[in-house]
């Protein structure tokens, strides 16, 4: 009895062990994790959830990238990855409104085509309000909060083809104000901000939780959104039938399909300029503004950069829209390919993620800081100093 009692506790304690053991391996393998994520990837997130945006920056936090180049960025105290101005009264201020294109995060802050506007314009403070994610229905909102903060003399709103499609990915909603105007309304997914409070407190705390939700998250929604659609393609076909005949006895045909797809690209073309006319004017009502445009391109054989047809298109809604509100309007388009052309140089890409792909490097930024001088530069009543090639 006594033998058998002893085996007993025997086989507990080494259970028992190999329990500790387990726990100790897990524990050491995140702390490692923890810290080889401070040291080369990223720190706890100083993202804070917002209702209307997503997400901000804690003011005063500091910001690791290395996905493309690898780069320390800073938070001022008004949230934003800028420096801090003073606002003297006999400076103006400039608002610079866009996504991770202009917020730049990749490339280093003496070089993103902001700060070269700042040291380039006399009498004139540059204020890079941009952030990744921002579109120009989200412009309104960062807009709206900034002039309750600082003074706003204009708006520099830096657009691409990208705005468009998150225009169309963003959950919009268009409701009447009392004076009759349309205005844009952020209607939020209840179930993706409880799951965002729930992650933040692990994300704020960890480098590890951080890199991994920020890492894979948007891979996991997107395999997500792949699977409904085949599913809902599937239910679709299985429904309707490859030979079921249409109440006018003809068999649906890919000319029908092909209809009904330009019908739809319309109409998500349609809406898209909408959005963007409500939101150009709203921000018309606080400031006057300009619009840089960025196109999609790719670099050719030849030796040269060719933009986009949907990217054109795009453009070309873009600078109508603007003209209704008396805006100027430049392309980088002329001044990226005069640039390639000359120097054959990628601008954009980075050594640890690919050259001629992905976010504008330090040549690129220096080529949009020129683009954008001469948008500015068109209005006489701003002056400025000349710029170095």
């Amino acid at each position: 009895m006594m033998t058998r009692h002893r085996r007993l506790d025997l086989g507990c304690g080494k259970r028992l062990v190999r329990l500790l053991v387990t726990i100790g391996i897990c524990l050491t393998t995140l702390v490692a994790g923890e810290l080889l994520a401070r040291a080369f990837l990223t720190s706890p997130s100083n993202k804070v959830f917002d209702p209307e945006l997503n997400f901000v920056y804690l003011p005063g936090t500091t910001i690791f990238q290395t996905r493309e180049g690898a780069q320390v960025s800073h938070v001022n105290s008004l949230g934003l990855v800028d420096r801090e101005h003073d606002f003297a009264p006999d400076r103006k201020t400039l608002v610079v409104l866009g996504d991770s294109y202009t917020e730049a995060l990749h490339v280093p802050f003496n070089e993103r085509f902001t700060t070269r506007l700042d040291h380039y314009l006399k009498g004139y403070d540059v204020v890079n309000a941009a952030r990744t994610g921002l579109h120009p229905a989200t412009f309104t909102v960062v807009a709206r909060r900034l002039t309750n903060i600082i003074p706003i003399d204009r708006f520099l709103l830096v657009i691409s083809p990208g705005d468009r499609n998150d225009i169309l990915r963003e959950n919009l909603g268009i409701k009447t104000t009392p004076y009759g105007s349309p205005r844009l309304v952020l209607m939020t997914n209840k179930k993706v901000q409880k799951m965002r409070k729930w992650i933040e407190p692990f994300t704020s705390r960890s480098a590890l939780a951080n890199h991994l939700v920020y890492r894979y998250l948007p891979e996991v929604k997107s395999f997500y959104i792949k699977i409904s659609r085949l599913l809902a393609m599937v239910e679709g076909q299985r429904q309707t039938g490859s030979g079921e005949k249409t109440g006018s006895g003809e068999k649906t045909g890919s000319g029908e399909k092909a209809g009904s797809g330009e019908k739809a690209q319309d109409s998500k073309d349609r809406f898209a300029t909408l959005v963007l006319d409500i939101s150009f004017s709203e921000l018309r009502k606080i400031a006057p503004f300009d619009v840089l445009f960025i196109p999609n391109f790719k670099y050719t054989r030849k030796g040269t950069i060719a933009e986009s047809e949907k990217s054109q298109h795009w453009e070309e809604i873009v600078r109508k829209t603007a003209g209704k509100y008396d805006a100027r309007f430049i392309s980088a388009g002329t001044e990226l390919s005069f640039n390639y052309q000359e120097h054959k140089q990628p601008l954009n890409g980075f050594n640890n993620s690919g050259l001629f792909t992905g976010h504008f490097n330090p040549l690129g930024h220096a080529v949009l800081a020129r683009s954008a001088l001469k948008l500015i530069k068109s209005r006489q009543s701003i002056s400025a100093k000349p710029v170095s090639h």
